[in-house]
Protein backbone atom coordinates (compact mmCIF):
# COMPACT_ATOMS: atom_id res chain seq x y z
CA UNK A 1 0.00 0.00 0.00
CA UNK A 2 1.23 3.90 -0.78
CA UNK A 3 3.05 5.13 2.15
CA UNK A 4 2.43 9.06 1.65
CA UNK A 5 -0.21 10.37 -0.09
CA UNK A 6 -0.97 13.59 1.07
CA UNK A 7 -1.07 15.85 3.75
CA UNK A 8 -3.49 15.34 6.61
CA UNK A 9 -4.74 18.18 7.99
CA UNK A 10 -11.25 30.98 -8.40
CA UNK A 11 -13.29 30.75 -11.75
CA UNK A 12 -14.17 33.81 -12.89
CA UNK A 13 -16.41 34.54 -9.84
CA UNK A 14 -13.82 34.21 -7.44
CA UNK A 15 -12.20 37.43 -5.94
CA UNK A 16 -0.28 23.23 6.73
CA UNK A 17 2.01 20.47 11.90
CA UNK A 18 4.22 21.75 13.90
CA UNK A 19 5.74 18.08 16.05
CA UNK A 20 5.38 19.35 19.61
CA UNK A 21 1.27 19.45 20.18
CA UNK A 22 -1.50 18.60 18.18
CA UNK A 23 -3.69 21.53 17.44
CA UNK A 24 -7.65 20.53 17.29
CA UNK A 25 -10.34 22.74 15.85
CA UNK A 26 -13.76 22.66 14.97
CA UNK A 27 -16.47 19.65 14.81
CA UNK A 28 -14.80 16.98 12.44
CA UNK A 29 -11.93 19.59 11.75
CA UNK A 30 -9.15 20.03 9.86
CA UNK A 31 -6.32 19.37 12.80
CA UNK A 32 -2.87 20.20 12.39
CA UNK A 33 0.53 19.32 14.61
CA UNK A 34 2.93 21.40 15.22
CA UNK A 35 6.42 20.93 14.93
CA UNK A 36 9.71 22.61 13.39
CA UNK A 37 9.73 22.94 9.65
CA UNK A 38 10.86 20.49 8.16
CA UNK A 39 9.77 17.57 10.26
CA UNK A 40 5.90 17.43 10.48
CA UNK A 41 4.23 14.27 11.43
CA UNK A 42 0.95 12.94 9.31
CA UNK A 43 -1.68 10.98 9.90
CA UNK A 44 -0.80 7.76 9.19
CA UNK A 45 1.60 8.91 6.44
CA UNK A 46 -1.71 10.00 3.93
CA UNK A 47 -1.21 13.73 5.00
CA UNK A 48 -0.81 16.84 6.95
CA UNK A 49 -3.79 18.30 8.70
CA UNK A 50 -5.11 21.70 8.95
CA UNK A 51 -6.65 23.36 11.62
CA UNK A 52 -10.68 23.22 11.64
CA UNK A 53 -13.50 25.73 10.79
CA UNK A 54 -13.23 27.25 14.46
CA UNK A 55 -10.32 28.22 13.35
CA UNK A 56 -10.59 29.96 10.39
CA UNK A 57 -13.72 32.00 9.67
CA UNK A 58 -13.54 34.74 7.41
CA UNK A 59 -11.48 35.45 3.69
CA UNK A 60 -8.47 36.88 5.02
CA UNK A 61 -6.56 36.66 8.18
CA UNK A 62 -4.87 38.70 10.60
CA UNK A 63 -1.97 40.44 8.94
CA UNK A 64 -2.03 41.65 5.57
CA UNK A 65 -5.57 42.31 3.78
CA UNK A 66 -5.83 40.03 0.76
CA UNK A 67 -8.67 39.82 -1.36
CA UNK A 68 -9.33 36.02 -3.09
CA UNK A 69 -7.43 35.94 -6.14
CA UNK A 70 -6.50 39.39 -6.53
CA UNK A 71 -3.68 39.64 -3.93
CA UNK A 72 -4.35 43.18 -3.15
CA UNK A 73 -2.50 44.00 0.24
CA UNK A 74 -2.29 46.88 2.57
CA UNK A 75 0.32 48.81 2.43
CA UNK A 76 2.59 49.59 5.43
CA UNK A 77 3.13 52.67 6.85
CA UNK A 78 6.38 53.65 8.72
CA UNK A 79 6.93 56.46 11.26
CA UNK A 80 10.15 58.59 11.14
CA UNK A 81 11.90 58.32 14.64
CA UNK A 82 11.56 61.48 16.69
CA UNK A 83 15.15 61.86 16.98
CA UNK A 84 15.20 63.10 13.34
CA UNK A 85 14.53 66.60 13.43
CA UNK A 86 13.20 68.74 10.59
CA UNK A 87 16.14 71.31 10.98
CA UNK A 88 18.40 68.27 10.48
CA UNK A 89 17.23 68.81 6.56
CA UNK A 90 18.21 71.51 4.43
CA UNK A 91 16.03 72.25 1.38
CA UNK A 92 17.54 70.51 -1.08
CA UNK A 93 18.25 67.51 0.76
CA UNK A 94 14.38 67.76 1.67
CA UNK A 95 13.70 67.82 -2.38
CA UNK A 96 15.83 64.88 -3.16
CA UNK A 97 14.73 62.86 -0.55
CA UNK A 98 11.15 63.32 -1.68
CA UNK A 99 12.16 62.38 -5.38
CA UNK A 100 13.81 58.73 -3.81
CA UNK A 101 10.54 58.62 -1.82
CA UNK A 102 8.76 58.55 -5.64
CA UNK A 103 10.90 56.55 -7.18
CA UNK A 104 11.03 53.37 -3.97
CA UNK A 105 6.85 53.95 -4.55
CA UNK A 106 6.92 53.36 -7.91
CA UNK A 107 8.97 50.28 -7.99
CA UNK A 108 6.94 48.89 -5.33
CA UNK A 109 4.26 49.38 -7.58
CA UNK A 110 4.96 48.06 -10.46
CA UNK A 111 6.22 44.29 -8.31
CA UNK A 112 3.22 44.37 -6.65
CA UNK A 113 1.43 44.93 -10.08
CA UNK A 114 3.35 42.27 -11.76
CA UNK A 115 3.18 39.55 -8.89
CA UNK A 116 -0.22 40.22 -7.91
CA UNK A 117 0.99 41.35 -4.90
CA UNK A 118 2.27 37.53 -3.87
CA UNK A 119 4.29 37.42 -1.39
CA UNK A 120 7.46 35.67 -3.36
CA UNK A 121 10.97 35.62 -4.33
CA UNK A 122 11.42 35.13 -8.20
CA UNK A 123 13.12 31.86 -7.47
CA UNK A 124 9.47 30.47 -6.11
CA UNK A 125 6.86 32.31 -8.10
CA UNK A 126 5.82 34.06 -11.62
CA UNK A 127 3.58 33.29 -14.55
CA UNK A 128 2.73 29.96 -16.36
CA UNK A 129 5.01 29.96 -19.40
CA UNK A 130 3.70 28.52 -22.45
CA UNK A 131 5.70 25.61 -21.86
CA UNK A 132 3.97 24.81 -19.27
CA UNK A 133 0.64 25.55 -20.67
CA UNK A 134 1.03 23.21 -23.20
CA UNK A 135 1.67 20.40 -21.31
CA UNK A 136 -1.66 21.22 -19.10
CA UNK A 137 -3.45 21.57 -21.77
CA UNK A 138 -2.19 20.87 -25.01
CA UNK A 139 -2.54 17.11 -25.06
CA UNK A 140 -4.84 15.31 -27.63
CA UNK A 141 -7.52 13.05 -26.50
CA UNK A 142 -5.44 10.00 -28.40
CA UNK A 143 -3.12 10.34 -25.28
CA UNK A 144 -5.73 10.79 -23.12
CA UNK A 145 -6.87 7.07 -24.61
CA UNK A 146 -3.77 5.23 -24.41
CA UNK A 147 -2.66 6.32 -21.01
CA UNK A 148 -6.47 5.40 -20.03
CA UNK A 149 -6.41 4.64 -15.91
CA UNK A 150 -4.24 5.12 -13.29
CA UNK A 151 -2.03 1.57 -12.93
CA UNK A 152 0.05 0.11 -10.34
CA UNK A 153 1.03 1.81 -6.92
CA UNK A 154 -0.32 5.41 -8.96
CA UNK A 155 -3.60 3.47 -8.96
CA UNK A 156 -3.50 2.12 -5.46
CA UNK A 157 -2.87 5.55 -4.59
CA UNK A 158 -6.11 7.36 -6.87
CA UNK A 159 -8.41 4.70 -5.23
CA UNK A 160 -7.07 5.79 -1.47
CA UNK A 161 -7.83 9.31 -2.13
CA UNK A 162 -11.31 9.23 -3.98
CA UNK A 163 -14.34 8.43 -1.90
CA UNK A 164 -18.21 8.46 -3.76
CA UNK A 165 -20.10 10.92 -0.82
CA UNK A 166 -23.25 9.07 -0.08
CA UNK A 167 -26.78 10.25 -2.41
CA UNK A 168 -28.16 12.09 0.10
CA UNK A 169 -25.38 14.73 0.39
CA UNK A 170 -26.21 17.96 -1.12
CA UNK A 171 -24.75 19.74 -4.01
CA UNK A 172 -22.27 22.47 -3.45
CA UNK A 173 -23.81 26.08 -2.90
CA UNK A 174 -20.59 27.63 -2.91
CA UNK A 175 -21.11 30.34 -5.53
CA UNK A 176 -24.41 32.20 -6.82
CA UNK A 177 -25.37 30.41 -10.32
CA UNK A 178 -26.82 27.13 -11.90
CA UNK A 179 -23.17 25.34 -12.38
CA UNK A 180 -22.15 22.28 -10.75
CA UNK A 181 -19.49 23.22 -8.10
CA UNK A 182 -15.62 21.92 -7.54
CA UNK A 183 -14.29 23.01 -4.23
CA UNK A 184 -10.56 22.61 -4.02
CA UNK A 185 -8.44 23.35 -0.39
CA UNK A 186 -4.82 23.20 0.02
CA UNK A 187 -1.57 24.92 0.51
CA UNK A 188 1.57 26.56 -1.36
CA UNK A 189 3.90 24.79 1.10
CA UNK A 190 2.04 21.27 0.76
CA UNK A 191 4.29 19.15 -1.35
CA UNK A 192 1.15 17.10 -1.63
CA UNK A 193 -1.17 19.45 -3.11
CA UNK A 194 2.19 20.65 -5.42
CA UNK A 195 1.72 17.18 -6.85
CA UNK A 196 -1.89 17.44 -7.47
CA UNK A 197 -2.52 20.54 -8.87
CA UNK A 198 -0.37 18.98 -12.40
CA UNK A 199 -3.46 16.65 -13.00
CA UNK A 200 -6.16 18.66 -11.36
CA UNK A 201 -5.32 21.58 -13.72
CA UNK A 202 -5.05 19.60 -16.60
CA UNK A 203 -8.02 17.87 -16.12
CA UNK A 204 -9.73 20.81 -15.57
CA UNK A 205 -8.23 21.75 -18.93
CA UNK A 206 -10.66 19.74 -20.76
CA UNK A 207 -13.54 21.64 -19.10
CA UNK A 208 -13.05 25.40 -18.97
CA UNK A 209 -9.49 28.05 -19.28
CA UNK A 210 -7.67 29.23 -17.17
CA UNK A 211 -5.82 32.54 -16.73
CA UNK A 212 -3.33 33.79 -14.61
CA UNK A 213 -2.16 30.52 -13.27
CA UNK A 214 1.32 31.43 -11.36
CA UNK A 215 4.22 28.77 -11.05
CA UNK A 216 5.25 27.81 -7.38
CA UNK A 217 7.20 25.92 -4.96
CA UNK A 218 6.24 23.66 -2.18
CA UNK A 219 8.03 24.13 1.10
CA UNK A 220 11.96 24.13 1.19
CA UNK A 221 11.75 22.45 4.23
CA UNK A 222 9.32 20.03 4.02
CA UNK A 223 9.31 16.86 2.56
CA UNK A 224 10.15 16.31 -1.10
CA UNK A 225 10.97 19.93 -1.01
CA UNK A 226 10.76 22.31 -3.21
CA UNK A 227 8.44 20.68 -5.44
CA UNK A 228 7.85 22.49 -8.53
CA UNK A 229 3.80 23.63 -9.06
CA UNK A 230 1.61 25.89 -9.56
CA UNK A 231 -0.83 27.86 -7.52
CA UNK A 232 -4.37 28.78 -7.97
CA UNK A 233 -3.64 31.82 -6.06
CA UNK A 234 -4.53 34.80 -7.81
CA UNK A 235 -5.79 32.97 -11.25
CA UNK A 236 -9.35 32.68 -13.09
CA UNK A 237 -11.02 29.95 -14.23
CA UNK A 238 -13.85 30.35 -16.50
CA UNK A 239 -16.34 27.15 -18.06
CA UNK A 240 -19.73 26.51 -19.94
CA UNK A 241 -19.91 23.54 -17.15
CA UNK A 242 -18.89 23.73 -13.75
CA UNK A 243 -17.36 26.62 -11.62
CA UNK A 244 -14.28 26.48 -9.74
CA UNK A 245 -13.63 27.38 -6.18
CA UNK A 246 -10.12 27.20 -4.69
CA UNK A 247 -8.81 27.88 -1.67
CA UNK A 248 -5.01 28.46 -1.01
CA UNK A 249 -4.46 28.78 2.79
CA UNK A 250 -0.93 29.02 3.21
CA UNK A 251 2.05 30.54 1.25
CA UNK A 252 5.33 28.61 1.09
CA UNK A 253 7.07 30.76 3.28
CA UNK A 254 7.56 30.00 6.95
CA UNK A 255 6.66 32.66 9.17
CA UNK A 256 7.64 33.81 13.18
CA UNK A 257 6.33 32.01 15.44
CA UNK A 258 3.29 34.28 17.27
CA UNK A 259 3.30 36.60 14.80
CA UNK A 260 0.12 37.77 13.74
CA UNK A 261 0.16 37.10 9.68
CA UNK A 262 1.03 33.08 10.92
CA UNK A 263 -1.33 30.19 10.16
CA UNK A 264 -1.09 27.41 12.09
CA UNK A 265 1.00 25.53 9.93
CA UNK A 266 3.73 27.43 10.54
CA UNK A 267 3.79 29.86 7.00
CA UNK A 268 2.38 33.06 6.14
CA UNK A 269 -1.43 33.05 6.00
CA UNK A 270 -2.99 33.64 2.51
CA UNK A 271 -6.59 32.63 1.96
CA UNK A 272 -9.34 31.84 5.03
CA UNK A 273 -12.43 29.95 4.16
CA UNK A 274 -15.88 31.41 3.87
CA UNK A 275 -18.05 29.57 6.81
CA UNK A 276 -19.51 27.74 3.67
CA UNK A 277 -16.33 26.48 2.98
CA UNK A 278 -15.23 25.44 6.29
CA UNK A 279 -18.62 23.58 6.93
CA UNK A 280 -17.77 21.46 3.68
CA UNK A 281 -14.67 20.69 4.74
CA UNK A 282 -14.65 19.99 8.13
CA UNK A 283 -17.38 17.37 7.66
CA UNK A 284 -16.75 15.95 4.51
CA UNK A 285 -12.84 15.80 5.01
CA UNK A 286 -12.95 13.24 7.54
CA UNK A 287 -14.58 9.76 8.31
CA UNK A 288 -16.75 8.56 7.76
CA UNK A 289 -16.79 10.05 4.48
CA UNK A 290 -13.33 9.86 4.00
CA UNK A 291 -12.91 5.89 5.11
CA UNK A 292 -13.04 4.41 8.73
CA UNK A 293 -11.74 6.38 11.68
CA UNK A 294 -7.88 5.33 12.62
CA UNK A 295 -4.96 6.46 13.87
CA UNK A 296 -3.88 6.91 9.77
CA UNK A 297 -7.14 8.45 8.87
CA UNK A 298 -8.41 11.11 11.13
CA UNK A 299 -9.29 13.73 8.78
CA UNK A 300 -8.12 17.16 7.52
CA UNK A 301 -6.49 16.44 4.87
CA UNK A 302 -5.34 18.55 2.32
CA UNK A 303 -5.32 18.53 -0.61
CA UNK A 304 -9.05 18.54 -0.17
CA UNK A 305 -11.82 18.17 -3.44
CA UNK A 306 -15.40 18.31 -3.00
CA UNK A 307 -16.79 17.46 -6.62
CA UNK A 308 -19.96 19.02 -5.80
CA UNK A 309 -21.01 16.58 -3.45
CA UNK A 310 -20.35 13.69 -5.04
CA UNK A 311 -16.98 12.50 -4.56
CA UNK A 312 -14.18 14.00 -3.18
CA UNK A 313 -10.88 13.71 -2.55
CA UNK A 314 -8.55 13.37 0.12
CA UNK A 315 -4.66 13.42 -0.49
CA UNK A 316 -2.85 13.17 -2.62
CA UNK A 317 -3.53 10.82 -5.82
CA UNK A 318 -0.05 9.60 -6.27
CA UNK A 319 3.63 10.00 -4.89
CA UNK A 320 4.87 13.49 -4.90
CA UNK A 321 8.33 11.82 -5.29
CA UNK A 322 7.96 11.13 -8.70
CA UNK A 323 8.28 14.86 -9.01
CA UNK A 324 11.52 15.11 -6.94
CA UNK A 325 14.32 17.50 -8.18
CA UNK A 326 12.80 17.85 -11.28
CA UNK A 327 12.42 21.10 -13.00
CA UNK A 328 9.35 22.71 -14.61
CA UNK A 329 10.67 22.29 -18.06
CA UNK A 330 11.95 18.80 -17.11
CA UNK A 331 8.30 17.75 -15.70
CA UNK A 332 6.75 19.80 -19.05
CA UNK A 333 8.88 18.03 -21.23
CA UNK A 334 8.32 14.58 -19.55
CA UNK A 335 4.40 15.31 -20.01
CA UNK A 336 4.76 16.15 -23.99
CA UNK A 337 6.63 13.68 -24.83
CA UNK A 338 5.14 10.99 -23.29
CA UNK A 339 8.66 9.19 -23.08
CA UNK A 340 9.05 9.07 -19.86
CA UNK A 341 7.53 7.41 -15.75
CA UNK A 342 5.68 10.65 -15.14
CA UNK A 343 3.72 10.99 -18.00
CA UNK A 344 1.43 8.29 -17.24
CA UNK A 345 1.00 9.16 -13.77
CA UNK A 346 -0.34 12.50 -14.10
CA UNK A 347 -2.28 11.91 -17.22
CA UNK A 348 -3.62 9.04 -15.74
CA UNK A 349 -4.67 11.02 -12.57
CA UNK A 350 -6.36 13.73 -14.86
CA UNK A 351 -8.31 11.12 -16.38
CA UNK A 352 -9.59 10.17 -12.73
CA UNK A 353 -10.40 13.84 -12.28
CA UNK A 354 -11.62 14.06 -15.17
CA UNK A 355 -14.26 11.23 -14.32
CA UNK A 356 -15.09 12.77 -11.11
CA UNK A 357 -15.54 16.09 -12.51
CA UNK A 358 -18.23 14.59 -15.27
CA UNK A 359 -19.93 13.02 -12.72
CA UNK A 360 -21.11 16.50 -11.59
CA UNK A 361 -21.89 17.77 -14.90
CA UNK A 362 -24.10 15.15 -16.20
CA UNK A 363 -21.58 13.57 -18.50
CA UNK A 364 -20.62 16.71 -20.20
CA UNK A 365 -19.07 17.32 -22.41
CA UNK A 366 -19.44 14.21 -23.87
CA UNK A 367 -16.33 14.69 -26.01
CA UNK A 368 -14.34 13.97 -22.76
CA UNK A 369 -16.71 12.34 -20.39
CA UNK A 370 -17.51 9.35 -23.03
CA UNK A 371 -13.99 8.85 -24.12
CA UNK A 372 -11.92 5.83 -23.47
CA UNK A 373 -9.56 7.42 -20.90
CA UNK A 374 -12.18 8.89 -19.10
CA UNK A 375 -14.37 5.64 -18.81
CA UNK A 376 -11.64 3.46 -17.73
CA UNK A 377 -10.23 6.07 -15.37
CA UNK A 378 -14.33 6.13 -13.66
CA UNK A 379 -14.24 2.36 -13.95
CA UNK A 380 -10.75 1.61 -12.33
CA UNK A 381 -11.55 4.30 -9.04
CA UNK A 382 -15.08 3.60 -8.91
CA UNK A 383 -16.55 6.75 -10.17
CA UNK A 384 -19.29 4.87 -12.34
Amino acid sequence: MPADTGRTGKNAKQAAREASRPVVAGKGGQHRGSQSQGARSRGGERGETRPGPGARNGRAGSGPDRTRGHGTERARTATRPAAYKASRFSPAMLAWSVVGLVVVIVAVLVIVNVTGGHPKTPSTYGPATAQDLKALTGNALSVFNTVGAPSGTTLQYTKQAFHTLPAKVPPLSLVSGPLPEVFYLGAEDCPFCAATRWGLIMALSRFGTFSRLGRMTSSAVDRYPLTNTFTFYGSTYSSHYLDFVPVEMSTNQPCTTGASNCAVDGYVKLQSMTPAESRIAGKYDAPPYTGPATSGNSGGAVPFVDFNGKLILSGAPYDPGILAGMTWPEIDSAITSGNSTIAPVIIGVANSFSAAICATTGDRPASVCNSSGVTAAAKAIGVK
